[in-house]
């Protein structure tokens, strides 16, 4: 696909109007969705599990 074709689709694509009414939905209610989805999480707690995987497999890894 060229830069042009692209771009013509992205201007079409704005200026659908069911596209556009979707889009708002989904910006109205994605932050509420996430703040529940994230709710009781400790993020540092995930963060060093994580951390403590990526050693692991780094330290694991077949060459």
């Amino acid at each position: 696909m060229s830069n042009t074709n692209l771009k013509q689709d992205i201007n079409t694509a704005l200026n659908n109007d069911n596209l556009k009414g979707a889009l708002g939905r989904f910006g109205e209610a994605y932050p509420i969705a996430r703040e529940k989805a994230y709710e009781g999480k400790d993020f540092e707690v995930i963060r060093e599990q994580i951390a403590k995987a990526k050693s692991y497999a780094a330290e694991n890894m077949e060459n």
